[in-house]
């Protein structure tokens, strides 16, 4: 019987949780007893045949983490509702608008249609801007996502595939700038250096090896080197996975607000304290808030002090004249118009025009930016990096090429310091000084050759290496012809 046609005898969240213990050699004693367990060969791989790798995604899962689903467009409606201005306008304006229809209907109620309206526009341009720059970045992360590959064996052969096809058994092949795109157990390895600080913090390169140090976490990068790595643990079952569902536990537990404070429904009761969940603002946005709050309350003021002078001077009047009158109910109106005139007041000292000058300012820059190929998720960060003075850069790459080249050469006794014309070394010298170049350098090294005329070729991985790369073409050698005669597996 094939090895994949029997059941496996390994929990898919078990192996996740020895990753993360770092004792699943321990417990399989060697990594071929773990490849035989998960029916996989360390030589040759998978097979690529459908219906094996099927029972591998079926039994240990499919390498995707499903994401939350985007929020529908009525989320961003009601989001742009709860500014206390709109709210305030929404009301006035509803009040106008019925005051003048019932005084005079052939008005229309202009006024208070010109604030209803001044409103559903603010709010349609936030909301449609928010619920499309949501989409717009889903769908672009969607697309990354999907369009990642890595290499793996099958079938004794190094095909490209990915990453969302990867299954637990698969022989991965990390190499220099790969994503490491599920949990792996190291086999090979040849001088490959991790970036980790992404799970644990750490922010110095780890060198991995079989022995001291095995394993690759999904989500960690190869900096330096290549090798041969074990699949062990994907999708929900990764480090990464593992963490999402350990957010995603935690969000649940988060029931209650009450005061500020967030009172989880666990077993320990803990009480944790929660800042506002407050709107990022632009500084401009925030000036104009505090400019409409202060405005706003000297309108209120004015409103308040308005409404009482009209009240009491109507009462002096009416009930203590020289013809006073007892109470009617008709005086309700008056007293109900003295209101309103005081409202007045309070709206027309609201300056409604200053968020929608600003939403449709930033949505404006939003657009411009977007035909630069710059897709801005937040509108506040064009004014951010508008009124930004100062840009902090470290010079690698920036004020450099980050680049090295060889600049002169001591061979056999004779300083070469012109490296532009073509070396004339002897031919047992020549061979030997090419060879050890090919050889000696990190297989992630290589230049890649850039089709505009002049232009310099990419180096990839460690620099100096590509600077030696670079070298031999002042010794007119191939790398590729060398490379040929001396093959990484020889050596």
């Amino acid at each position: 019987m094939h090895p994949a046609e029997s059941k496996f005898l390994l929990n898919p969240g078990n192996l996740g949780e020895s990753v993360e213990k770092k004792t699943l050699l321990e417990e399989y004693e060697n990594i071929e007893s773990l490849c035989l367990a998960l029916h996989s060969s360390l030589t040759a791989g998978l097979s690529n045949d459908f219906s094996v790798l099927k029972k591998h995604r079926d039994y240990f899962g499919e390498n995707l983490i499903p994401t939350k689903m985007p929020h529908n467009y009525f989320y961003y409606l009601f989001k742009a509702f709860k500014d206390w201005l709109l709210f305030l306008l929404i009301c006035g304006g509803l009040i106008f608008f019925i005051k003048d229809m019932v005084k005079d209907p052939s008005s229309g109620g202009i006024d208070g249609l010109a604030i209803i309206v001044a409103v559903i526009i603010i709010v349609l341009v936030s909301s449609i801007n928010d619920y499309t720059k949501e989409l717009k970045f889903k769908n672009l992360h969607k697309t990354i996502k999907l369009g990642n590959t890595c290499n793996v064996m099958r079938d004794g052969k190094v095909i490209e595939i990915g990453t969302k096809d990867l299954v637990v058994g698969d022989v991965y092949l990390p190499k220099y700038g790969d994503l490491v795109p599920a949990d792996a157990v190291v086999f090979q390895a040849n001088g490959i250096q991790a970036e980790e600080s992404a799970m644990t913090g750490e922010s110095d390169l780890i060198a991995k090896d079989p022995i001291h140090k095995p394993y690759l976490l999904a989500g960690t990068h190869i900096m330096e080197g290549s090798g041969k790595a074990l699949i062990v643990a994907v999708g929900y079952y990764s480090q990464t996975g593992r963490i999402i569902r350990m957010l995603g536990e935690a969000k649940k537990n988060k029931t209650k607000k009450k005061k500020g404070r967030l009172l989880e429904e666990s077993s320990d009761k803990v009480e944790i304290t929660d800042k506002k969940n407050q709107k990022c603002r632009s500084v401009l946005q925030e000036k104009l808030t505090k400019l409409a709050l202060l405005v706003g309350k000297i309108g209120v003021t004015a409103g308040v002090l308005v409404f009482l002078i009209l009240l009491v001077t109507f009462c002096v009047k009416t009930y203590s004249g020289p013809n006073p009158e007892t109470f009617q109910w008709y005086h309700l109106y008056y007293i109900l118009e003295f209101a309103l005139d005081g409202f007045t007041v309070v709206i027309v000292a609201v300056p409604e025009g200053l968020p929608l000058a600003v939403t449709l300012a930033l949505a404006y820059s939003v657009m411009k930016m977007l035909k630069d190929k710059n897709l801005v998720r937040q509108l506040y960060s064009c004014e951010t990096m508008g009124n930004a003075t100062t840009i902090c850069s470290d010079k690698t790459g920036t004020l450099t090429t980050n680049r090295m080249t060889v600049l002169q050469a001591f061979l056999m006794g004779d300083k070469k310091e012109d490296l532009s014309i073509p070396l004339n070394l002897p031919p047992l010298l020549h061979e030997c000084l090419c060879m050890n170049i090919c050889i000696n350098k990190s297989s992630s090294s290589f230049l890649e050759e850039i089709q505009i005329p002049g232009s310099s070729p990419r180096q990839f991985g460690n620099k100096t290496d590509c600077a030696l790369l670079g070298f031999l073409t002042s010794l007119n050698a191939d790398y590729n012809e060398i490379i040929k005669k001396y093959p990484e597996e020889k050596y």
